[in-house]
């Protein structure tokens, strides 16, 4: 909670759950070097190593480049920030098949901060294999998030970054660079379902797209600026208090203001099915909001009601809309090896 508003400074909120990527890396020879993304593209993208200049020379013509490059990017970004004393050749394998899922015969990607949780695996092996102490947390966002944005053309706050570094219930702002994370308790009988609305989402194009609508309508913005605040600080009232039927509301209302700023920017936030889980959930006494960046993507689904919740359950499957399984993860990225 609190999508858009967090890239203006705002406290927002953001739950790890327990879906994952997996980054492996051994050593090899040199012949062996190279990356593979079996959900992104099925061969291997290969490099050699350069010790003397400490880079990776990759095999760029390869006709997975244009899947891979961005990953590969980011990882000379992170061996540049490192600086090993010496580079040794590896091989890198990111499986992402838990990110991913099938309904109706296709293969879809989930918008759970899936690069995010790339990048911080890639820097936690990385490190481990170049004979580098453990950061704690805090020193591993703060390292990591300007490689991260440099890689995402200066988008996004580092909320996805810090959810899958800290792990749990997490408080996250960004003011001017200035990261601060707060591990929150898990509200007291609150309990949440996703959905899939069918769409994928590009949350760097939308976020320009807010931002352009920010510079065109700036007192629509300074509006909505002032109604997320506003609701974010409800919500954080609400987790101090224990009211967890206060913080459903505040959820479900989050949802409705970010139906109406997706008609302000003229995109469409929230898709006819996100509508329809938001308007149903509402008449079983539940909330709604996309989970996310909106248009298509994961829809949240909370309450403190266990046969609604179940009741709702049964509506999505009536509805041919897809539950996607998944709890509460409490702890963040491990190493293991």
């Amino acid at each position: 909670m609190g999508e858009y508003a967090v890239t203006d400074g705002l406290p927002a909120y953001a739950l790890a759950v327990d879906r994952f990527a997996e980054v492996s890396l051994s050593a090899c020879s040199n012949d062996q070097a190279g990356l593979r993304a079996p959900q992104v593209w099925p061969e291997i993208i290969g490099f050699q190593v350069d010790d003397d200049d400490r880079v990776l020379d990759w095999d760029s013509g390869s006709d997975g480049w244009s899947q891979l490059g961005w990953t590969a990017g980011l990882i000379d970004r992170l061996i540049e920030v490192l600086a090993p004393a010496r580079l040794a050749p590896f091989q890198l394998q990111i499986d992402t098949s838990s990110l991913f899922i099938e309904h109706d015969d296709e293969h879809s990607k989930l918008g759970l901060g899936s690069s995010s949780a790339i990048a911080v695996g890639l820097f936690r092996v990385l490190a481990g294999f170049f004979g580098m102490r453990a950061l704690r947390p805090e020193a591993l966002l703060s390292t990591l998030l300007p490689v991260y944005q440099a890689a995402q053309q200066g988008q996004g706050s580092g909320i996805d970054l810090a959810t899958s570094i800290h792990g749990g219930l997490i408080e996250f702002s960004n003011q001017q660079g200035e990261t601060r994370v707060r591990s929150r308790d898990w509200p007291d009988g609150l309990l949440v379902d996703f959905a899939w609305t069918g769409r994928p989402a590009s949350t760097p194009k939308l976020l320009l797209c807010y931002r352009q609508w920010q510079q065109d309508r700036p007192d629509q913005a300074e509006r909505w600026h002032q109604t997320a605040s506003s609701l974010l600080n409800d919500g954080a009232a609400a987790l101090s208090s224990g009211d967890t039927d206060k913080l459903v509301g505040v959820l479900g209302e989050y949802g409705r203001g970010m139906s109406t700023i997706g008609g302000w920017m003229g995109v469409d936030l929230t898709s006819d099915v996100h509508l329809r889980i938001m308007h149903q959930a509402e008449r079983m006494g539940l909330a709604a909001k996309p989970s996310g960046a909106g248009v298509g993507d994961l829809a949240l689904i909370a309450g403190t009601c266990a046969e609604a919740m179940a009741a709702m359950r049964d509506w999505l499957a009536s509805e041919n809309i897809l539950r996607v399984e998944m709890h509460p993860a409490s702890a963040g990225a491990s190493l293991d090896g």
